[in-house]
């Protein structure tokens, strides 16, 4: 009698082999705060003889790099869990062949199986081979029961900072034969999908998965065409612990989709379904030039018309229609651009320095002032172009109701800075506004001094540094008091006996409100200034407005504002003082917000 011959075989994996590894950072910020790799312990396959309880182990290790504690704003909320899909493949069959060549019958049993937590499977057989020899095969293999391939939507804790999904296979491959052969196999494997291209776990309060508008023009049968586009470069990761398959990525990439939470104007149609490697992903092309490129898109002739179409939202990834899991981002605009929509209800004027014979002017033209004998001239036109700081501020922080350009002129770029000028409350009237602009130095970070009143006179004893929306309101507020002061003759021109200074305010004012009427400068602050003590009055009441503005700087959607990149520590943030480099002023100092009735 010959015994039967019966195969044995099986993988290991070895687990440094078996490990693949992903770290998932925002576009250009490499903070990199999510990571996730896989590793296989045990068998992926078992075959034959052999009975293994629990052949297989999978385990996914999802690391969240907390931020630093110290530039974490209180306002933020770290990610506590991350969701994901985890799909699994596996077969089970039994075959059978005899019987062998010799003059006996011959008989074989054969069986595999396999089972995790949403799928299993199994097959069996047990055949009988009669004589004369006439080889033949038997098998148990239903690709609609031996096989599965399934994917489920699943989740894991990391609020500790690390969190581990673990997938355990049971199996069993077994044979038993007489004058024949036979094989049971087992075999699984699995994997998972986790959104990815942006940080699946960033934080954008500290500079993590931001996205700026990028302005762009082109020139078309001799004209220039602009518009504004914004890229989200979305993506899905595949994490396996084995060789991934093109018909495993064809079988998933059809099944994912992209969506934000709150939409933003002018999206490009998706194209779904593209798959590179180990990655999904969905495709656009832009229509203006015709450029393709990968994740989610919009474009448009102009940027958002509102400053809140900018901020936070957050990326969906969805698979097969069911939401799987939220990424926040956040979409900023660019600063010095302006691309921003028209605004032609705003009326504007170019202030130029005349050169012809002031009786030489039409009507249309209104004369402001005079300077080294020639008119200043303020010409009416039909719009201004204004950066889109200055449109999206004035939303944010509405009191600036009119503004101007100043055209290029040296002798007007000494007297009134050379810069794009607005004007406030639609004044224009040069001898009671001509301190009322605000520049294009609105937005730069800048010191403003602080006062107390010390034995029974004004001095300053800080300073505070501000910057993006709290400069704006800075300057803003500051030219504000100028009007108020003029409009209310509180700074005029006086006689000089009532003016001792000709600082343009009464002695008897100034007195009462503890500054030097014998000096312009009382706390000497101001230096080349003809009024010191009135750019004293407008920083002082501008503090006591910037305290109560400190919470707009959570809507400074500027990429060169508050909210963008990573934030100083929160004790530093949104402002600091000279004296304790804090954003709190040093203890016992009583500063004065306000000096105004």
């Amino acid at each position: 009698m010959i015994m039967g011959l019966a195969m044995l075989s099986s993988t290991s994996i070895a687990l440094e082999e078996a490990v693949q590894s992903l770290s998932l950072a925002p576009l250009g910020k490499e903070k990199e705060f999510f990571s996730i790799y896989a590793c296989v312990d045990g068998w992926e396959e078992s075959e034959g003889y052999a009975s293994i309880d629990a052949f297989m182990k999978t385990t996914f290790c999802f690391i969240f790099n907390k931020p630093e504690p110290e530039i974490l704003p209180e306002e933020a909320s770290l990610p506590e869990s991350v969701r994901f899909v985890l799909f699994l493949e596996g077969r089970a069959n039994a075959w059978a062949h005899g019987p062998l060549p010799s003059f006996s019958s011959g008989y074989a049993t054969a069986s595999g199986s396999f089972s995790t937590e949403i799928v299993s499977a199994s097959a069996s057989i047990s055949a009988f081979f009669p004589n004369p020899y006439f080889p033949f095969d038997v098998y148990d293999y239903d690709p609609q029961q031996g096989y599965r391939r399934v994917a489920k939507i699943k989740s894991v804790e990391i609020s500790s900072g690390q969190g581990d999904y673990e997938l355990r296979f049971s199996g069993l491959a077994s044979t038993e034969n007489f004058n024949a052969m036979s094989v049971g196999n087992a075999y699984a494997r699995t994997g998972i999908v986790v959104l990815s291209g942006i940080d699946p776990l960033g934080v954008p309060e500290v500079g993590d998965n931001e996205f700026v508008y990028t302005e762009l023009s082109k020139e078309k049968h001799g004209v220039v065409i602009r518009w504004a586009r914004l890229i989200v470069p979305v993506k899905a990761k595949v994490v396996t612990g084995f060789s991934t398959e093109d018909s495993i990525m064809e079988w998933l990439k059809e099944k994912f989709d992209w969506s934000l939470s709150r939409p933003l104007p002018y999206p490009f149609p998706k194209q779904l379904g593209y798959y590179s490697g180990t990655e999904i992903f969905p495709r656009f092309q832009d229509p203006h030039d015709s450029f393709e490129g990968i994740g989610l898109a919009f474009s448009g002739e102009y940027l958002p018309e509102k400053n809140r179409d900018f901020g936070e939202r957050k990326i969906i990834l969805i698979f097969s229609g069911k939401p799987v899991h939220e990424a926040k981002i956040e979409v900023f605009y660019p600063t010095r651009g302006n691309l921003h929509p028209p605004k032609d209800i705003w009326p504007g004027f170019r202030i130029w320095l005349g050169t012809k014979n002031i009786n030489d002017l039409t009507e249309s033209n209104e004369i402001v002032g005079i300077i080294r004998g020639m008119a200043i001239v303020i010409e009416d036109i039909a719009k201004i172009v204004t950066p889109n700081w200055f449109y999206y501020y004035t939303q944010v922080y509405p009191h600036v109701t009119f503004y101007a350009e100043i055209a290029n002129s040296e002798i007007i770029g000494a007297v009134l800075g050379g810069f794009t000028t607005f004007y406030i409350d639609n004044n224009k009237s040069i001898d009671r506004s001509a301190h009322s602009y605000i520049t294009d130095l609105g937005l730069e970070r800048k010191w403003i001094p602080l006062f107390m009143v010390v034995n029974g006179r004004v001095q300053r004893v800080d300073w505070i540094k501000v910057k993006g929306i709290h400069s704006f309101v800075c300057l803003v507020e500051h030219e504000s008091i100028h009007k108020i002061l003029l409009n209310n003759n509180i700074h005029d021109f006086w006689n000089p006996q009532d003016d001792i200074d000709l600082d343009g305010l009464l002695n008897e004012w100034e007195i009462a409100h503890n500054l030097d009427p014998t000096n312009a400068d009382t706390t000497d602050t101001y230096p080349g200034y003809l009024s010191g003590d009135v750019e004293c009055i407008c920083d002082i009441e501008t503090y006591g407005r910037l305290l109560k503005a400190r919470d707009y700087w959570m809507s400074d959607w500027a990429d060169e504002g508050l909210q963008f990149g990573t934030p100083p520590p929160t004790d530093e943030f949104p402002w600091i003082y000279r004296t304790t480099g804090k954003n709190r002023p040093a203890e016992g100092l009583k500063l004065l917000t306000s000096i105004l009735p």
